[in-house]
């Protein structure tokens, strides 16, 4: 299990992505990524503009984890945003660190992540 807290952010207060010294968590701008993510993203935005987010972003120190893209599109619409603030000092997290971080995704968020919602 990944010690953390819930937290929430105001949306000024988040940063992107992160880069430690042996894993990063990188923002790629929509226009450099390929069709189908591009794609992925329309659908994405479809479904939260619709329906809302219905998970927390993933946090260490401000910088998102998980969650750049629900992120990106609803900046502009939210003053603040529910995260799950990891408390593990990710700058020095290893692979297998990254696959701990995936499972607690998945035991997070449970049987509702779409295939869109990364």
């Amino acid at each position: 299990m990944i010690k953390h807290r819930i937290m929430v952010y105001q949306t000024a207060d988040l940063c992107l992505g992160f880069k430690g010294r042996s894993c990063s968590f990188e923002h790629r701008p929509l226009p450099d990524r390929t069709p189908e993510a591009q794609a992925a993203y329309q659908r994405l935005r479809n479904d939260l503009l619709a329906n809302g987010m219905k998970h927390p972003l993933i946090t260490y120190c401000g910088h998102i984890l998980i969650g750049m893209r629900r992120f990106e599109i609803l900046k502009d619409r939210q003053d603040e945003f529910k995260c799950v603030e990891v408390l593990e000092d990710v700058r020095f997290w290893e692979r297998d660190d990254i696959k701990r971080l995936q499972a607690f995704k998945r035991e997070l968020y449970g049987d509702s992540i779409d295939a869109f919602e990364g």
